[in-house]
């Protein structure tokens, strides 16, 4: 009895590890795609990791004609928007034949050119 509860234990353990270390490649996965126009889909991170996501438009700048060059620190010209979205992201890692779910919520500004 303690041997399977070990196991479960420690399956556990290196289920949240696992979906924690992922967390901030999926969340950048997730902007990239709010970018391209996708508020929702599913995807793949790594073998045993899958993550779903599900975004609401919360609110969206009028058009924006400079914003700052992050590179260079100049302004730059031109016709931006800024997005702000409510996401629901859920992903699932499977490991040992047992599979953990986790859930997050929060909030991602995106900008992009017009």
């Amino acid at each position: 009895m303690s041997y399977h509860t070990s196991v479960d234990l420690i399956s556990r353990s290196e289920s949240s590890v696992r979906i924690t270390s992922a967390l901030r490649e999926i969340r950048a996965t997730v902007r990239d795609k709010l970018v391209s126009g996708r508020l929702e889909g599913k995807d793949e991170y790594e073998a045993g990791i899958t993550f779903s996501w599900k975004a609401v438009l919360s609110r969206e700048s009028r058009n924006i004609t400079q914003a700052v060059d992050e590179i260079t620190g100049g302004l730059e010209y031109g016709q931006f928007r800024m997005s702000l979205y409510e996401v629901t992201l859920i992903i699932a890692c499977y490991q040992f034949g047992r599979e953990r779910v986790s859930d997050y919520g929060y909030q991602e500004l995106t900008w992009s050119a017009l």
